[in-house]
């Protein structure tokens, strides 16, 4: 078929026929040319009859090419004021712009029709892509019969029939042709046609295709017109705004009738990659594909069939299913195939054995040597005792075969109607454990084999040649029925292909390829849900490792370095030098003072020495830390800094065949607890949202694989309530995506809007959803617990003045040893800390003057000279804190302040000063401050230490961890572990 397009691309009658040029060739110019490549007279009044037959069949061929510049001028400068907004990017960021425009239909198009709905659309659509070729434009419009049919590729589409169709609609309804205009990169010129496509799958142009000026490098743009129902929201930009969710990879505008633009902008970097045409896998072909393929295969071997038709099979696999089922052919045609001949079995001792095997003679009228047939008897008693003893010892295991096979099919039995997973899995082992034994048997069984040719070559003198035997055709065909490796696969018997298929399915098969299934992947769905919705993630997990490999990073690649310079300097350099390359302290602190040198912090000046004497004085060996030295930090940040976050998880499954292709599933899904941003959709529908190779499917949800799977799912063991339907139901986005060339063989109909149940498929995105889920409750328990520990935090801060008050009093009356330590303060900030309570918030003096207690403001006022004061009332903290976070509550800080106040500052008599606050500035963690605050009697936490330190970030706290242990190494303090957690104090 190439072949006819090349000819025909070349040929001078289809430059006519198209009619590409701008100035069309007169006759006689027509006629020398015709003339010059050798076509006769003759043909050229049979190209000017078959001319005039075409303009009686109804197509416009007679414009004048002043009418057809018009034409095209239309057309480019509408399609130039749908691309003007974006000219400045139109060759550099992907996009796709789609706009629809609304007419009031004129009355003879709506006469049988209620004039009350029914509108006219202009429908436009331009995408930057790759672009069409002249040749490809030439069948755009045209029905194609389907490239799948062979093979299958991941892609929207699969029968060839969807661009047709949306033209038919349009010309049907309006009477109005097709706008085409498409160019290649590799076009110097854009391609512009007018058409219209007719019943007998050909196109009548109105503007053939012309070359003008294009304003883009490559992409296309089509225009259609419809006649249909007035347009509402809530279908068509519902399909483009899901479209935009799973491809991220490309902008996406949409401006509906109303004018209004919806613009998805691209949410990743990259693209994904192209998928391939993809071959069947041996696990889920079928008996009949299997069949298809054998009869339709051109292939000289079974071999050659089979590594060519599938994929994950090699010649050696390939090999081993042929093994497999000729073994099985043997047994059934009672003849084995040794290395040297074959051999007849036997069920009765009275029965001769045959041995037969090819040697070189000179037979018939020729007088070279060729391969003939020749059968042996066995005549010697000797022989036909060892042969009788190896056969016996071959039956048994023949038998010891079929009890271990109908073991399995009971075993398999007991599976199904197994409810608990334990029992299933004990099951699953003995089946196992049954299939070694088979593979023992086989091998046992092949040793046989190898022990008969032996004895058969040995004792050659007890053979006898038969050179009269009327039945030598049927040890022909014998021979020919069980040598299934030098069969033709279109030549295969039924038991052949029986034992064929038995092989096949035998065999344990890598996964399928990938590259035929490409999926959207689970940090690109994440970031699009993250992006999209705008919920609130926080970076500390991700973002939390293991600091010893990055020092230990770092002194590689100071060591890389300076063998590059080695190497530079010295080509020559021996293994020897390049392996004894050390890094020194001081090299390692100036690399470490030029990274920190180089972080922009507000308000705060940075410089390379200040940097380099701090690292000097601080920098330790850290390669003998413990990977767990940080999970006390660690659970204290996850605790106090992520309680707030939002819940997003993706999953992608490993692809998995079907009906003999590879398909992928994956899933997204997100929790927000901000009702602004995501509320609990009211209706089931609006949670889930169904893909197939990225496109959306918003019809048939009910009766779809994809939502019955999701339904399967217990939502209640995820901590999540369902609807009637069983979908999940809270402030979710569920989202499930399909993916690969499996597909196209699973929708239910042409519509391609449901997916055909299917007990894998469920299965997978089921397991999907369930790994997902469980992340979730994971999540979900851990905010409970953590509301729980505030509620009951806030309830003993509540009486945490009064406790200390009476502690103090009892323990100030008292001899003990502490009494001179006792202080209200410390006792308070510990307490605090031991049920985790914020530090203290600031409140404005102006704040404190708008409050209705004068007399605690005139008592304090001269005490005052910052702008800002602390309170240490816990009580009132809470209520400014519920005051800023639940903004519907009626009290007013002031009433609050004017009944706790003096409860709350009764014990300390005075106001303290709060100092600036410098959370700006690079916090320097010394040996001195880090001995000052511990003590030599008690024991302290590392988060007691972290509070008074003042430490915020994560990797200051990192770095006090390491510090820690330096001083631990260095003999100043001691470390213990007391309820499995570490503590220190001085020694």
């Amino acid at each position: 078929m190439d072949q006819e397009l090349s000819l025909e691309n070349l040929s001078i009658i289809q430059e006519i026929k198209e009619d590409e040029e701008i100035q069309p060739l007169n006759n006689e110019a027509k006629l020398a040319l015709m003339q010059e490549v050798g076509i006769t007279e003759s043909k050229v009044e049979s190209k000017v009859l078959s001319e005039e037959k075409e303009e009686q069949s109804g197509e416009i061929a007679d414009k004048t090419q002043l009418e057809v510049e018009e034409e095209v001028r239309r057309i480019i400068d509408d399609m130039n004021e749908l691309i003007k907004p974006v000219a400045d990017i139109v060759d550099i960021e992907p996009l796709v712009i789609i706009r629809l425009r609304e007419y009031e239909a004129a009355s003879f198009l709506t006469s049988e029709l209620s004039q009350k709905n029914i509108m006219n659309y202009t429908f436009e659509i331009f995408d930057n892509g790759l672009g069409m070729s002249k040749v490809d434009l030439r069948k755009f419009g045209k029905y194609l019969a389907s490239s799948k049919s062979v093979e299958l590729k991941q892609t929207r589409g699969s029968q060839g029939f969807g661009a047709p169709s949306a033209f038919s609609d349009a010309q049907n309804t309006t009477g109005k042709p097709i706008i085409a205009v498409s160019k290649t990169s590799d076009m110097i010129y854009t391609t512009v046609s007018e058409f219209f496509t007719t019943s007998k799958n050909e196109k009548k142009y109105l503007v053939h295709p012309s070359e003008v000026d294009s304003p883009f490098l490559h992409g296309t743009y089509v225009k259609l017109n419809y006649l249909n129902v007035k347009y509402i929201r809530g279908y068509v930009d519902t399909y483009i705004k899901e479209t935009a969710l799973m491809n991220p990879h490309v902008t996406l505008i949409f401006i509906d009738p109303y004018g209004e633009e919806f613009i998805y902008r691209r949410l990743v970097s990259s693209f994904p990659k192209q998928p391939k045409y993809a071959k069947p896998h041996p696990s889920s072909t079928n008996i009949g594909d299997l069949q298809d393929l054998l009869t339709k295969s051109e292939n000289l071997t079974i071999s050659a069939f089979l590594q060519e038709n599938f994929v994950r099979i090699s010649p050696r696999t390939a090999k081993e299913i042929i093994k497999i089922a000729e073994r099985d052919l043997q047994d059934k045609s009672n003849l084995f195939i040794l290395n040297d001949g074959y051999l007849t079995k036997l069920e009765k001792k009275s029965d001769p054995i045959y041995y037969l095997k090819f040697e070189k003679r000179v037979y018939g009228k020729s007088t070279k040597l060729r391969d003939k047939l020749i059968i042996y008897q066995a005549a010697s008693e000797e022989l036909r005792e060892s042969y009788w003893n190896l056969i016996a010892k071959y039956n048994i295991l023949n038998k010891d075969l079929e009890k271990i096979n109908k073991e399995i099919k009971k075993t398999n039995n007991k599976i199904e109607k197994s409810e608990t997973r334990k029992d299933i899995k004990q099951l699953e082992k003995t089946i196992t454990n049954l299939i070694k034994d088979i593979d023992i048997a086989n091998k046992e069984k092949e040793g046989i084999k190898v022990k008969l040719n032996q004895i058969f070559q040995v004792n050659k003198n007890g053979l006898v040649e038969l050179k009269k035997i009327k039945n030598r055709t049927d040890f022909e065909d014998l021979i020919s029925e069980v040598q299934l490796s030098k069969k033709r696969p279109t030549e295969l018997s039924t038991e052949q292909f029986n034992s064929l298929f038995h092989a096949f399915k035998s065999i344990k098969y890598m996964a399928p390829p990938t590259d035929t299934a490409i999926p959207v992947g689970e940090q690109v769905l994440e970031n699009t849900l993250i992006k999209e919705i705008g919920i609130q993630v926080s970076e500390n997990i991700d973002d939390f490792e293991d600091p010893i490999e990055e020092i230990e990073t770092i002194d590689d690649e100071i060591i890389d370095s300076k063998k590059r310079a080695i190497i530079r300097e010295n080509p020559s350099a021996s293994d020897e030098i390049l392996r004894n390359i050390s890094v020194g302290k001081q090299e390692l602190i100036t690399l470490n003072s030029r990274i920190l040198a180089n972080i922009a912090v507000q308000n705060a000046n940075i410089e390379l020495t200040q940097f380099k004497k701090s690292n000097e004085k601080f920098l330790t060996d850290v390669k003998e830390k413990e990977d767990t030295a940080y999970q006390d930090v660690f659970d204290y940040f996850i605790e106090n800094y992520t309680k707030d976050d939002d819940f997003v998880s993706a999953e992608t499954r490993s692809p998995t065949s079907g009906k003999g292709l590879a398909y992928v599933v994956e899933a997204g899904l997100a929790y927000c607890n901000d009702a602004a941003k995501l509320d609990t959709p009211k209706r089931s529908r609006d949670v889930l949202s169904r893909f197939v190779n990225r496109t959306p499917k918003l019809r048939d949800s009910a009766d779809c694989a994809i939502t019955k799977a999701v339904q399967s799912v217990n939502w209640k063991n995820y901590k999540l309530d369902t609807y009637d339907n069983n979908l999940p139901k809270g402030p979710i986005k569920l989202l499930i995506n399909v993916s690969g060339p499996y597909v196209h063989l699973m929708f239910k109909s042409q519509s391609k809007n449901a997916l055909a149940d299917d007990e894998d498929l469920i299965k997978e995105i089921k397991y999907c959803l369930e790994a997902i889920g469980r992340r979730l409750r994971v999540y979900l328990n851990r905010k409970h617990a953590i509301h729980k520990k505030e509620k009951r935090a806030s309830l003993i801060e509540k009486y945490i003045p009064q406790f200390v008050e009476s502690l103090y009093n009892i323990a100030s009356k008292g001899e003990s040893k502490y009494k001179k330590q006792l202080n209200i303060d410390d006792l308070i900030d510990l307490m605090k800390n031991a049920i985790g309570v914020k530090p203290i918030m600031s409140i404005s003096k102006e704040e404190i003057i708008d409050t209705k207690d004068t007399t605690i403001v005139k008592a304090e006022e001269q005490k005052i000279e910052e702008k800002e004061i602390k309170i240490e009332s816990t009580k009132e903290v809470k209520v400014d804190e519920e005051k800023i976070v639940y903004k519907e509550t009626e009290i007013t800080p002031a009433k609050k302040i004017e009944s706790e106040v003096p409860v709350a500052i009764k014990p300390q008599k005075s106001v303290k000063k709060t100092p600036k606050s410098k959370k700006l500035e690079v916090p320097i963690i010394t040996t001195e401050k880090i001995l000052t605050t511990l003590s030599n009697k008690d024991w302290q936490p590392i988060t007691h230490l972290i509070f008074k330190l003042k430490i915020q970030d994560m990797m200051d706290a990192r770095f006090l961890q390491l510090k820690m242990k330096e001083l631990e190494r260095k003999g100043l303090v001691e470390e213990n572990i007391i309820k499995s957690k570490k503590h220190w104090k001085l020694k």
